[in-house]
């Protein structure tokens, strides 16, 4: 009788102890901000309720790319006690379905980490955009010492400006650019004029770097056979 008092008496203690807990309950762990355009800064919030008995402590709030917490107005909340946790959620550099995540974690000892996630449509209405055609110069011949040309265009079917920021080539090759910037609908003539330095196949690379939104890198592809005293070597192949 008394072995069974003592668990009776351990159980209750047990259960006083569970009940007396800091415990963190959201009125919403998703937020859906919508559609917004691109660019745009969003302003959000998670509202939770101390719903346990002891002091709810937010220990720490870490977050995904793209969004981050503002200043907490405290990190104490007393039981029964309501409080937010405020979100920015910049949109520049994002299109289409968007999902972010914040995890929370407190002194709630039933759930001491809670994933919070944000979700929304990122609208891209104006852009620069860049194709190349063709995206690849193949010169065959080109003796020894010798120059040749060819030409390729560079089109903007966005609705913005595409600039030219940066052309990486090496020695063997140099472009001419008939402007910096390609307008709204427009297309831009390169000239890529390549000398022949060493005898053999040769392959090299040029990379135009620019403001486009989807594609801001783009490379062209040139190969040519360089040949010396009348010999030559076959080009080389994709």
């Amino acid at each position: 009788m008394r072995k069974i008092t003592i668990g009776i008496a351990v159980a209750l203690a047990c259960a006083a102890l569970i009940a007396a807990q800091a415990r963190i309950e959201f009125a919403s762990e998703q937020v859906d901000f919508g559609e917004v355009d691109s660019g745009k800064i969003v302003d959000l919030q998670f509202e939770f309720t101390n719903t346990g008995s002891e002091v709810l402590e937010i220990k720490n709030i870490a977050s995904t790319c793209g969004c981050t917490v503002t200043s907490l107005e405290k990190k104490s909340y007393a039981p029964g006690e309501k409080g937010v946790i405020p979100v920015k959620f910049y949109s520049r550099g994002y299109q289409g379905r968007v999902v972010k995540s914040l995890t929370v974690s407190t002194n709630d000892p039933s759930t001491p980490y809670v994933r919070l996630r944000l979700t929304g449509i990122v609208a891209m209405k104006d852009f620069a955009s860049i194709e190349v055609a063709p995206n690849r110069l193949h010169f065959q011949e080109v003796a020894l010492g010798a120059e040749a040309e060819q030409t390729f265009e560079i089109r903007n079917p966005g609705s913005l400006p595409l600039r030219i920021i940066e052309v990486i080539h090496g020695p063997e090759i140099s472009p001419r650019f008939s402007g910096k910037s390609v307008g709204p609908g427009a297309a831009m003539t390169v000239t890529l004029q390549l000398k022949g330095m060493s005898p053999g196949p040769f392959v090299t690379y040029l990379k135009i770097r620019s403001n486009a939104f989807r594609q801001s890198l783009v490379v062209v592809k040139v190969d040519a056979d360089i040949t010396a005293a009348g010999i030559s070597t076959p080009a080389p192949q994709d």
